[in-house]
């Protein structure tokens, strides 16, 4: 679903959308790398500007993945409020050729910002960059948003304290070398 520019109206546009939204399905899809088991988009996108959009309000998707350490099933739950700002790649870039511009963006909203043609928004790809950003590095099954599927605990091979591995020396050759005296 792409909502035009043209057409958000002064007090923006309420977009809700569940798992059986195709558009927001495959946004998740994409971004959790599984078909998601859970899905919930309830957000307000405004115009603030003549190409500057801004999405804000709550995502939540859950979808079976694997623990990084010992393969066992999980499903991963990610949500929480959103609160995205979108631009056109030609007025970032002329923000970046003014020499009296000042940029300033506080912590982690370099990561909230993307671009888009300044014609139409895509839903899809807010879903899927939001989710995105909150998806972890690594799925565990001790990690937040985890729920292990599988009985037991995760299998992670522990060091036993097994026998050192050394690496040859390259002064090995040198042990055997008398001086003179």
């Amino acid at each position: 679903m792409k909502i035009l520019l043209e057409d958000i109206p002064p007090h923006g546009v309420v977009v809700r959308a569940n798992l059986s939204t195709d558009w927001a399905f495959q946004g998740a899809r994409a971004a959790l790398g599984a078909d998601p088991t859970a899905l919930s988009v309830d957000l307000r996108v405004e115009r603030t500007g003549r190409v500057r959009v801004v999405v804000s309000g709550k995502i939540s998707a859950a979808a079976p993945s694997q623990c990084g350490r010992c393969l066992s099933a999980v499903s991963l739950a990610l949500g929480g409020d959103v609160s995205l700002v979108y631009t056109t790649p030609d007025k970032v870039a002329d923000v970046e050729k003014s020499v009296d511009s000042t940029v300033n963006i506080d912590g982690d909203q370099a990561l909230d910002e993307g671009w888009f043609d300044g014609i139409a928004l895509p839903l899809e790809d807010v879903v899927s960059e939001q989710l995105a950003l909150w998806e972890p590095a690594r799925v565990r099954c001790d990690g937040a948003a985890v729920t292990r599927l599988d009985d037991g605990e995760c299998g992670v091979i522990a060091y036993d304290e097994g026998p050192v591995v050394k690496r040859p020396s390259p002064f090995a050759q040198l042990a055997g070398l008398k001086l003179p005296e």
